[in-house]
């Protein structure tokens, strides 16, 4: 009655590559968060607890990646299109300043392709 739709093998490998290499870049940025605010702490004559030191960390690498999710959902939307095209163009403009036909290319047609 219900098929399952299963993803390739090699999006699976993919996926699992990008979990592994996700998790530890947090794992990481967890430690040095740590590590950081509790020498910079220390220096001053604070000690803080475990837990204080962990919440931070936490909290930091989740906003951290929160907002790199954020960045990558509207730039795979299109919300950077606009930025593209004009910086293309830009470039364009320096290497070549003579206009030529292929200058003509619109907005719209740029999105398109």
């Amino acid at each position: 009655m219900f098929t399952a739709i299963t993803p390739s093998m090699k999006d699976t490998k993919m996926s699992f590559k990008h979990r592994i290499v996700t998790l530890a870049i947090s794992v990481t940025g967890f430690v040095l968060i740590v590590l950081y605010e509790k020498t910079a702490f220390e220096r001053q004559g604070i000690y803080l607890s475990l837990t204080r030191l962990i919440s931070d960390a936490c909290f930091i690498v989740g906003v951290a990646f929160l907002s790199l999710g954020g960045l990558s959902f509207v730039a795979n939307n299109g919300g950077f299109d606009a930025f593209n095209y004009a910086v293309a163009k830009m470039i364009d403009r320096i290497k070549h300043p003579k206009i030529t036909e292929r200058d003509r290319e619109s907005y719209y047609d740029y999105v398109q392709k």
